[in-house]
């Protein structure tokens, strides 16, 4: 079987799965089931796709890893931190990156609400 991309073969996998399920714990035939399975990846591959769970969760968990390092930063008195005014320069990193991230949202969630 030839797959165009690998979402392609992630899904298809996912449906043997959910057949699997079904026929060992329904004990069941599989093809009874079967438009079911395709029914839950088709509806959950939506879901993801209108609602941009990857992208998003993409750009948090970037946005957490950059709290982290500066977090890390901030304890070991590296980087920016090395003078004695190290906490303000750390609340204005966070802030900063918060105050984008905001800012970002906000524009995110306008353009949202003008699609609907």
């Amino acid at each position: 079987m030839v797959y165009e991309n690998e979402n392609n073969r992630n899904c298809v996998s996912l449906i043997h799965s959910i057949d699997g399920w079904f026929s060992y714990y329904l004990k069941s035939d599989i093809k009874n089931y079967n438009w079911l399975s395709w029914l839950i990846v088709a509806l959950t591959t939506n879901m993801v796709t209108l609602y941009k769970l990857q992208e998003n969760w993409i750009e948090y968990r970037a946005i957490a890893e950059l709290l982290k390092h500066e977090k890390f930063l901030y304890i070991t008195k590296a980087g920016p931190y090395r003078n004695n005014d190290s906490f303000a320069v750390f609340v204005e990193q966070i802030e900063g990156y918060l105050s984008k991230e905001n800012t970002h949202w906000s524009s995110y969630s306008k353009t949202k609400e003008i699609e609907i």
